[in-house]
């Protein structure tokens, strides 16, 4: 977040961090993740990934996700000489779009049987859930999770975030909880 302050680059903000994070770290100790800015005027997402799941995107009236991952190494892993590999991407979003970002976690969630949750049957439920709203469709996952693991003890962060291109002047409900808490702010 000190990083994000001098720069608009999500690849700046992650050289920058890396340059700490490698200094910092304790070798085989890294991070990984995925810096973005969406910048909800121009309906465009720019992004690097250090290391992290690629970018899940459906358009409205599409049967499949779209994957974006560009370059990237996990923060701490190697100087910047190496780490400098690292890309940025920008998408064009349009309205009905649905944007997910996820952990390893999620797709590598087993069963007792040793059976990983997987990504098709992640990438399945998204594009059958599409119409959900954001905060709908991460319920519906980490239900669908909980359903296929069956409560077995998992060995990674389950995170999601997820974003859908509202129209215009569009009205955002608020799940009660957070209604509650704009409404005293």
């Amino acid at each position: 977040r000190a990083e994000a302050r001098t720069s608009l680059s999500p690849r700046e903000v992650l050289l920058r961090a890396n340059e700490l994070a490698y200094t910092d770290t304790k070798e085989n100790v890294f991070i990984t993740m995925t810096y973005g800015i969406l910048d909800t005027r121009t309906r465009t997402f720019r992004f690097a990934r250090a290391g992290h799941e690629p970018l899940v995107t459906l358009k409205q009236d599409s049967e499949s996700v779209r994957l974006t991952s560009p370059e990237g190494i996990a923060l701490g892993m190697v100087d910047n000489n190496i780490f400098s590999i690292i890309e940025e991407a920008t998408l064009q979003l349009e309205e009905g779009d649905l944007a997910v970002l996820y952990t390893d976690g999620v797709v590598e969630a087993m069963n007792e049987e040793k059976n990983e949750y997987g990504k098709q049957r992640f990438f399945d439920l998204v594009v059958a859930n599409r119409q959900l709203s954001p905060h709908e469709l991460i319920e519906k996952t980490l239900s669908d999770i909980e359903a296929f693991t069956r409560g077995y003890p998992q060995h990674d962060d389950i995170t999601l975030v997820a974003f859908k291109v509202l129209a215009p002047a569009a009205t955002v409900h608020l799940p009660a909880d957070q209604s509650q808490r704009a409404a005293n702010s």
